[in-house]
C-alpha cells in the first residue's frame, strides 16, 4: 500500500501544477508507468490480454495495432482514437480525431475537457480531409502525437467525465467520450 499512496500523491501534487508547471516536469511517464503497473498488478492485467484487445492490420510492410472498438470506416461516428504503427525497425503512435455529423464545422481547434481541466490542440487544417455524404459531413486529421498529446491522453483514461469538443468556423460539435472509448486508449497507450 506504501507504492499506492506514493503514487497518488506524484498523481495528485502534478494535478496541482498549472500548464507551465508542468511543462517542466521531465518524467511524467514515470509517473503514468507506475500508475500502470499499479493497477496491472492490483487488477491482473496481463499484456497478452491487451493484445486480443487490439485489432492488427497490415498494408505496405506495416503492421497497424488500433482498438478492436476502433470504427472501421471514418464516416460513421466521431471519436479520438491513437493507434500504433511498427514497420519491424521502428514503432510509432499515431492519433486520430474525427468528426461526423448532420454539419459541417470546419473545425480548426479541438478541445479536451478532463474532470474540468481543459487541453486544446490547434489542428493543421491543410492536413485535415473532409467530405460530405447523403447528407452527413465528417472532417478526420491523424497525427503524430507529442508529449502534451499523450499526456492528455493519458488524463482521458483515468478521468471521471471526459469531453471533446470539435471547435469550428461555423458551429462546435461535443461528444462525451465512454468508457469503452476510455479503455481503448489505455490498451493502445499500454501496448505502445
Amino acid at each position: 500500500y506504501g507504492s499506492k499512496s506514493a503514487i497518488e500523491s506524484a498523481r495528485n501534487a502534478m494535478d496541482l501544477l498549472d500548464e507551465e508547471e508542468r511543462g517542466l516536469v521531465t518524467n511524467n511517464e514515470t509517473l503514468l508507468a507506475a500508475e500502470d503497473s499499479y493497477n496491472a498488478l492490483i487488477y491482473g492485467i496481463d499484456p497478452e490480454d491487451i493484445y486480443s484487445r487490439l485489432h492488427p492490420e497490415y498494408s505496405n510492410g506495416v503492421t497497424w495495432y488500433e482498438s478492436n472498438s476502433m470504427p472501421q470506416f471514418i464516416d460513421l461516428e466521431s471519436y479520438v482514437l491513437p493507434y500504433i504503427g511498427d514497420n519491424g525497425s521502428s514503432v510509432w503512435l499515431r492519433l486520430a480525431f474525427d468528426y461526423y455529423g448532420d454539419v459541417s464545422i470546419g473545425y480548426t481547434t479541438i478541445s479536451i475537457i478532463t474532470d474540468g481541466e481543459i487541453y486544446k490542440k490547434d489542428i493543421d487544417t491543410d492536413n485535415k480531409i473532409a467530405n460530405s455524404k447523403n447528407g452527413k459531413y465528417w472532417e478526420f486529421i491523424d497525427v503524430s502525437p507529442d508529449e502534451a498529446d499523450i499526456d492528455m491522453l493519458w488524463k482521458i483514461v483515468y478521468s471521471k467525465s471526459a469531453q471533446v469538443c470539435f471547435e469550428g468556423v461555423s458551429s462546435d460539435h461535443i461528444i462525451t467520450l465512454a468508457d469503452n472509448d476510455k479503455h481503448a486508449i489505455h490498451d493502445v497507450l499500454l501496448y505502445y
